[in-house]
């Protein structure tokens, strides 16, 4: 169990250390999809949206947005 305890504590330690700038890191590579699937999904004002384990929640704000008053 000790090597499960030091690997869970090293991914604890990566995560601590760029968790400020995740979204800004990841954006980059996931702007165009994500812009790509909000078009997809045609949000509109009325829709409701449903954010499942999706990140940060960064595009779920975006989303809810869109879909106002939904």
């Amino acid at each position: 169990m000790v090597g499960l305890e030091a690997e869970a504590e090293y991914a604890e330690q990566a995560y601590d250390r760029v968790a400020g700038d995740y979204d800004d890191l990841f954006a980059a590579h996931t702007t165009p999809i994500n812009e790509r699937l909000d078009r997809g999904l045609e949000l509109r004002p009325g829709l409701r949206v449903a954010d499942l384990a999706c990140g940060t929640g960064l595009r779920t704000i975006e989303m809810a947005r869109a879909v106002a008053p939904g």
